[in-house]
């Protein structure tokens, strides 16, 4: 009877590992995603500056048009989405943790 009793201890235990290993491969994948998402954004917004800043306008009459269309498409940066849902971004990797650790509190009231 002791030892079917250490066994269940030992399977609680490793069942406790096993989910806190699933949480936190689950945080650090949606950590990457949101931080490739932030990059990508700032690199949209770096080349805009970048061709804004070039001097586009002692070029010739299609470069600068070249330039130009690339200046209004620039305006608004590109982003990842997550199924045209919502953009990929640390703010919203820390939106979703801090929700998570709501819910989790208020969880721990009703323990």
């Amino acid at each position: 009877m002791d030892m079917k009793l250490v066994g269940q201890e030992m399977e609680d235990s490793l069942t406790t590992i096993m989910f806190i290993l699933y949480i936190f491969g689950v945080i650090n994948t949606l950590f990457i995603y949101c931080f490739i998402g932030e990059c990508f954004i700032q690199e949209s917004t770096n080349f805009g500056n970048a061709i804004y800043n070039y001097e586009w306008y002692n070029l010739s009459a299609t470069d600068s048009k070249f330039f130009l269309m690339c200046i209004m498409r620039t305006k608004k940066p590109q982003c990842l989405t997550s199924g045209k849902f919502s953009v990929l971004c640390l703010t919203l990797f820390s939106g979703i943790v801090k929700t998570s650790m709501g819910y989790l509190s208020i969880l721990q009231l009703y323990d």
